[in-house]
Formats: structure tokens, C-alpha cells, sequence
């Protein structure tokens, strides 16, 4: 019967499903892992640009002043590889968790919020050096932002993300596309497998 067999290639689809699946769930949490090494290197550059864009404080910050900068710096870095982890999310919000969500307008992607979310440590340090902000830009690269349960600093770039290269989220993204024709399969085989049993149940009555 065609059912059978549609519910056999069914059945392989779900599989392949289910083994993605775990493999994103790795390949996520190993892009998390990479991100700590980036995303210090970022802090070190964003940190001397801070610096250059509030040249004129320089005399009062002094060597001492910048020596400070980058021993807050430093003292962070020990902490990036948890701070990314956490920035990731729960699993539930992952991208091949929520498929629907990957391309909504007007806001962050995943990837940029969970790399705004793991260069927060920085902003502290830049407030605390008096160069958190450019007092010449139009544009702040960070603001104190307060929301319901806490404070923090957030970076404003433009899709932050795009800011660094990671080899393991492009892998992630690679395995996202091949999990998203595997979903898409699995709905319109869903519906073949609908139509052959409602023509079976029809021809046999």
C-alpha cells in the first residue's frame, strides 16, 4: 500500500530529524565555547577605540589610567568562556528550536543578541575609565540600559555579530539550513502520508 511506504520514508525523515537535531544541540554549544577567545580580542580592539574616540581626556587618564583599562579587561577574560555559555540562552530559544523566529524584522538575530549579551563585562570597565561614551559621535556605541530585573551596558552596533568570524557558527549555520529542508520535508511528507491513507480509506469502501 502507498501509505506503507510513505510512512516508511516518514519514518527515515524523523530520524534524520532527531540526529540533526542532536547535532545542532553540540555544534551550538561548542560555538559558545569559541566565542570566549573573539569576543576578549573584540574587547581589547573596542576598548583602544573608546580610548581614541575620548583623545582629548588622555592627559588626565594617563599611562596609569590605561594601565587600569586593561587590567579590567584582563580580569574579565577569565570569565568569557561562562559568560558566553550563559549568553547563549536556554535551549529552547535556540535557532533550530525556533525555526519561525530566524528571520523576524526588527529585531536582533540570535547571534547578535547573544554577542551584545557577552560583551556587557566590558561596559563597567569603559564607564569606569570615563570612555564609555564618544563625546563627538552622534551615534553611542553604548548606553546603561535598566530593564525590568536589572541593569547593564548594552553595545549598540549594528548587527554585532558580523564583527567577528567563527568557524564552528558557520558549521551551526550550515547544519541549520540541512535541518530546515528536513523540517520542511517531514510537513509536506506528513500531508503525502494524509492524502494516501483518506485515497485508501475511499478506494476500499
Amino acid at each position: 500500500m502507498k501509505s506503507e511506504i510513505v510512512a516508511t520514508e516518514l519514518k527515515t525523515l524523523e530520524e534524520s530529524r532527531k540526529t540533526l537535531e542532536a547535532e545542532l544541540d553540540s555544534k551550538i554549544q561548542q560555538v559558545g565555547n569559541d566565542l570566549a577567545s573573539p569576543v576578549a580580542a573584540w574587547m581589547r580592539q573596542r576598548a583602544k577605540r573608546q580610548l581614541d574616540a575620548n583623545a582629548d581626556k588622555i592627559d588626565s587618564i594617563g599611562a596609569e589610567g590605561v594601565a587600569k583599562l586593561k587590567k579590567g579587561i584582563d580580569a574579565i577574560v577569565p570569565t568569557l568562556p561562562e559568560v558566553c555559555r550563559v549568553a547563549l540562552g536556554a535551549s529552547k530559544t535556540w535557532p533550530h528550536r525556533n525555526l519561525d523566529r530566524r528571520a523576524q524584522r526588527g529585531e536582533d538575530s540570535f547571534w547578535d543578541a547573544v554577542f551584545r549579551k557577552s560583551v556587557e563585562p566590558l561596559g563597567p570597565v569603559l564607564e569606569d575609565g570615563g570612555i564609555l561614551y564618544e563625546p563627538r559621535a552622534d551615534f553611542r556605541s553604548w548606553d546603561r540600559v535598566s530593564d525590568s530585573s536589572r541593569q547593564f551596558h548594552r553595545y549598540n552596533g549594528r548587527n554585532p555579530f558580523n564583527e567577528i568570524t567563527l568557524a564552528s557558527h558557520r558549521e551551526y549555520e550550515q547544519l541549520l539550513e540541512r535541518y530546515a529542508s528536513v523540517v520542511k520535508a517531514i510537513e509536506s511528507k506528513t500531508a503525502e502520508l494524509g492524502r494516501a491513507k483518506t485515497q485508501e480509506l475511499w478506494e476500499a469502501s
